[in-house]
């Protein structure tokens, strides 16, 4: 007695499309996606083998570049804008916290003019950010 069995259904699997899909996704993200590095602001902090490590808790940051270009929030402001900048920002702050990052190629009258803008500005716990002089350890003379 035979039987007559049911031949297996081949399968095949084509993957010829799915490698075109994934080519023409690769192309169009290639194409799409642009390389724009963040440049930031370039600073120069003036060094300090007395500066402390600050906890940041959120506190607001002011910029002034060696071109003397002030920044908050990465936009430029004019001196005489700063304040009232300034001043809404700190509303919303709970510490009034500002920290100042100027270039060490700018004039201290400068600084000084922005300093007094931050207070003017309801800002407390000003901060003056440098950079460690490398090679010398804390509390050695």
């Amino acid at each position: 007695m035979e039987f007559d069995r049911p031949k297996g259904v081949e399968m095949h699997l084509d993957i010829a499309p799915l490698i075109d899909i994934v080519f023409m996704l690769l192309l169009f993200f290639m194409l799409t996606s642009s390389f724009v590095t963040d440049n930031g602001i370039e600073l120069n902090l003036p060094q300090a083998e007395t500066g402390k490590i600050q906890e940041e808790s959120e506190p607001v940051v002011i910029y002034i570049d060696q071109d003397q270009r002030i920044f908050l929030d990465n936009e430029t402001f004019e001196l005489e804008q700063l304040e009232k900048s300034l001043a809404e920002k700190l509303k919303n702050s709970q510490l009034k916290k500002v920290v100042l990052k100027s270039d060490e190629a700018v004039p201290m009258g400068f600084v000084v003019k922005v300093m007094d803008i931050a207070r003017q500005a309801k800002g407390e716990n000003l901060i003056i950010s440098t950079k460690k002089v490398e090679g010398v350890m804390h509390g050695e003379e």
